[in-house]
């Protein structure tokens, strides 16, 4: 259970949400939960980052549990990809869907090797040209050198103002 304060209403509320952390399986490419949030910040990692909710490393991502966002701000996306080889060469994608169909595509802004066979993966997504209606974020990432692909979907809403 976390408790979630909204910052433009100054609403405090509690809020409990499931992440999806694979076996490790060191052969294999595997991803996190895609979580989608309302922006990340940085932030120092502490000695206690393991019972900071939602901070990963020198990142805090600000947790958006509903999905749904406003139209002309932005969303940040966040997952991470585990099972990579030392000579792993990625190519990470990035897929907005509306009513299953490709309606953009954009590419990570950040990519952090977490060491270990691991990978942190984040793209700030800008919403200022998204009707509002339902829409899906695919994340793909493609390890180059084994050919091994994963993907994660999550759905979000975008509402006008």
């Amino acid at each position: 259970m976390t408790t979630v304060r909204d910052n433009p209403s100054g609403a405090v509320g509690q809020a409990s949400s499931r992440l999806s952390v694979p076996a490790a399986e060191w052969e294999k490419l595997t991803l996190s939960s895609l979580l989608l949030a309302a922006a990340a910040v940085d932030a120092p990692a502490s000695q206690d980052a393991e019972r900071v909710p939602f901070q990963f490393g020198g990142v805090r991502l600000v947790p958006n549990l509903s999905k749904s966002f406003l139209s002309g701000r932005s969303l940040t996306a966040y997952l991470e990809a585990y099972g990579l080889g030392a000579e792993a060469r990625l190519r990470v994608d990035f897929f907005l869907l509306k009513d299953g169909r490709l309606f953009s595509k954009v590419a990570p802004s950040y990519h952090r090797p977490g060491g270990g066979g691991e990978v942190s993966v984040r793209s700030e997504i800008s919403l200022r040209n998204f009707p509002p209606g339902s829409y899906a974020l695919r994340a793909r990432i493609t390890d180059e050198t084994t050919g091994d692909v994963a993907e994660r979907e999550s759905p979000f809403t975008v509402r006008g103002r």
